[in-house]
């Protein structure tokens, strides 16, 4: 009797022992699959090599746990993730340049502008152009890169151009006049025949007051700087209703005072319900505390 209670106690073991064995091994799938398998010790170029290998299939957990981790590191994976972005890689391109946009810092908007402005590589560089829409650039522009911007800000499909007017009124470094020269021929040519454009995800305006918005938010990067080209460009309008309307909206949202009066009368009177909802914000930007 006590040998058949061993024998039955050792297979109670064996099988404790079986299931203790598939249970951790769960517990490390789960690990690796949600990243916990990324080691704290790993340098950012060698979590840079294993999302260069978990890109190269179909995205996984595991790539945005070493996204997050990469993320972590903040500027100081900077180098390793410049050293990744590699032509002919788009996959690891567009996971690198989703890391960069969480970082935050003058050297990963440094970066992702000149991704955004390496347009051989078209997918990168539109990401990296939708992560620099609401960054300050404080750095001269290399020539290749403000040609690269204002070329699309010029003549680059609408919604893609007014994205790289809203960064290029971001680059504090470059003269406003420099800024300023192609967003507003871009913005005129809109007003006066305006691109095809279907409805906007997301917008609370119609598409062409929408589109023009982003011309408008560029212009209120420039701020107050921007007021003498704007009235130089006004005196060219005169007897225009429209583009004076649309230049009045500009001067407002650079912060002029002046056309305060003209704007709040747009607000009460202007037949357009998505224009009245642009002119509230320029009218507030113009009249400052007395709105």
């Amino acid at each position: 009797m006590t040998t058949r209670y061993i024998a039955r106690a050792s297979d109670s073991l064996q099988t404790m022992l079986l299931l203790m064995t598939a249970v951790a091994c769960l517990i490390y799938s789960v690990g690796v699959a949600s990243g916990q398998s990324v080691s704290a010790e790993a340098t950012p170029q060698e979590i840079v090599s294993r999302l260069a290998l978990t890109t190269a299939e179909a995205p996984s957990e595991e790539t945005e746990a070493l996204i997050i981790e990469l993320q972590s590191r903040g500027e100081a994976a900077i180098a390793a993730i410049e050293d990744g972005l590699a032509p002919g890689k788009a996959p690891l391109s567009l996971a690198l340049v989703r890391t960069l946009g969480g970082i935050a810092g003058d050297s990963s908007t440094s970066l992702l502008l000149k991704v955004a402005a390496q347009r051989t590589s078209p997918q990168p560089a539109d990401r990296a152009l939708s992560a620099l829409e609401n960054r300050e650039v404080r750095r001269p522009l290399s020539l290749d890169e403000l040609q690269a911007l204002t070329a699309l800000v010029r003549e680059g499909q609408v919604l893609k151009a007014g994205l790289a007017a809203r960064v290029l009124g971001n680059c504090v470094m470059v003269p406003e006049r420099e800024r300023l020269a192609p967003i507003l021929q871009r913005f005129e040519e809109e007003v006066v025949s305006p691109s095809e454009v279907g409805n906007i995800g997301l917008s609370y305006l119609s598409p062409r007051v929408s589109v023009l918005s982003q011309f408008l938010l560029a212009v209120s990067y420039v701020g107050e700087k921007a007021i003498p080209a704007l009235i130089q460009k006004q005196q060219g309008i005169a007897g225009d209703s429209e583009l004076e309307k649309w230049f009045t909206l500009a001067l407002g949202m650079a912060g002029d005072p002046l056309v305060s009066a003209e704007l709040e009368r747009m607000v009460s009177e202007e037949a357009d319900r998505y224009i009245r909802a642009v002119a509230v914000r320029a009218y507030a930007r113009s009249a400052g505390s007395d709105a």
